[in-house]
């Protein structure tokens, strides 16, 4: 489980960009209070905090530390389709091959059964010659047969451990509702 969890962040806190100006540093500690009331409050007040926080990313939507932490609560309440399209303009402004994982993932855990973006993905980390653990993923949600061999290097070069390692072995749709259940 501890695997997940790691995974979850690091596939959803995206590289957020230098706050400049004091607008920004306001909104954004605004953003967090939301999200650190979030965290506290019970599930019904929970919508109304989601809404609010839309209001600061549709105010501000060149603010990726918002948009990131928008991104957080619509995954926390597994509003799937709307995060979707949250990470997508993130990805369009910034793109990352983990931010682009996540998009895979979540555009799988919606619409199973298109393997082409974790195929385009592979293509860009065969490209660069990048080979980590969202690589590792990458392959394994694509079902690649690449996958064993690349997932046993990583183990013995100590990039993932045997208990990440194990997680590889439910099958891809229940690899996905871990992360998204």
């Amino acid at each position: 489980m501890k695997f997940f969890i790691a995974l979850f962040f690091s596939l959803f806190i995206l590289p957020a960009e230098a706050v400049t100006d004091a607008h920004t540093d306001r909104t954004t500690e605004a953003a967090s209070a939301l999200v650190s009331e979030y965290v506290k409050t019970e599930d019904i007040s929970k919508p109304a905090i989601i809404n609010k926080m839309k209001t600061l990313v549709d105010e501000n939507p060149k603010n990726i530390n918002i948009r990131n932490m928008y991104l957080s609560l619509l995954l926390a309440e597994q509003q799937y389709d709307t995060a979707l399209q949250q990470l997508q303009v993130l990805n369009k402004e910034k793109q990352n091959k983990t931010g682009l994982l996540t998009e895979c993932m979540l555009k799988e855990r919606i619409r199973p059964g298109d393997a082409r973006c974790f195929e385009s993905l592979i293509a860009q980390y065969d490209k660069e010659n990048e080979k980590d653990a969202s690589y590792l993923t990458a392959l394994f949600m694509a079902k690649d047969k690449r996958f064993e061999a690349e997932k046993q290097k990583q183990l013995s070069d100590g990039k993932i451990t045997n208990e990440e390692a194990s997680h590889y072995t439910l099958s891809r749709e229940a690899f996905l509702h871990e992360l998204f259940p």
